[in-house]
């Protein structure tokens, strides 16, 4: 898919907008993706079970995949469009952008969280699947909008390694409930906990990254 898009030139027709919004979105978010990959990794080596070990180690190399990917196409508009910042921005756009700064902060204390259950309720019940809505579902919707095939496609991909790692997630905590009759109310209990975290972790509201959940004129 990749290959006939760049045989095809397609990043040369995409317009300054929507690289614009690739550059804002789609290329800074191999730093989080990276420090989801290394959370990931740490549930995967800590985990109780092989059975969770396996899982959580398919889905550290789904992050991986999504690192190389936005690396290759981080590289490929870079040569498309040279002054448009992508390939030199992203590192100052993730660790200055406001919009970035509540995702980096829940990642990196889902990195010191040295506790197994903690670091898989943080990312995988609550930051990846948030994060997934926003950098993969709306991201694809606005980009199949604004005519980036190329965008929707690659996210579209991703997200069915989000699906799958929420099926394994899901079952592991329905099975960690079930396993305590005393626990039966717990996913009501631990709602306000999650949002709670969720509030701890990313600070107040904040908008995205210009341009997430919204549609250019005519989109």
């Amino acid at each position: 898919m990749l290959e006939a898009h760049a045989e095809a030139g397609a990043d040369a027709d995409l317009d300054a907008g929507s690289v614009a919004l690739l550059g804002r979105l789609f290329t800074p978010a191999r730093y989080l993706y990276h420090g989801c990959q290394q959370v990931e990794a740490y549930i995967g080596y800590m985990a109780p079970s092989s059975y969770i070990t396996n899982a959580a180690a398919f889905s550290a190399a789904d992050f991986l995949r999504r690192v190389t990917t936005i690396a290759y196409r981080t590289r490929e508009l870079q040569i498309a469009s040279p002054d448009s910042g992508i390939g030199s921005a992203e590192r100052s756009l993730w660790e200055g952008h406001d919009g970035w700064q509540p995702a980096r902060k829940a990642i990196e204390y889902a990195l010191v969280s040295y506790d197994w259950g903690e670091a898989f309720t943080a990312l995988n019940l609550v930051l990846a699947p948030t994060l997934d809505d926003v950098l993969l579902t709306q991201l694809g919707q606005v980009a199949k909008g604004n005519g980036d095939d190329l965008t929707w496609l690659l996210t579209s991909f991703l997200t069915e390694d989000s699906r799958r790692r929420s099926r394994w997630s899901r079952a592991l905590a329905e099975e960690a409930v079930a396993q305590r009759p005393e626990n039966s109310g717990a996913r009501q209990v631990g709602q306000p906990l999650v949002h709670a975290r969720r509030r701890r972790r990313t600070g107040p509201r904040r908008d995205p990254p210009d341009g997430a959940g919204e549609r250019r004129a005519g989109g």
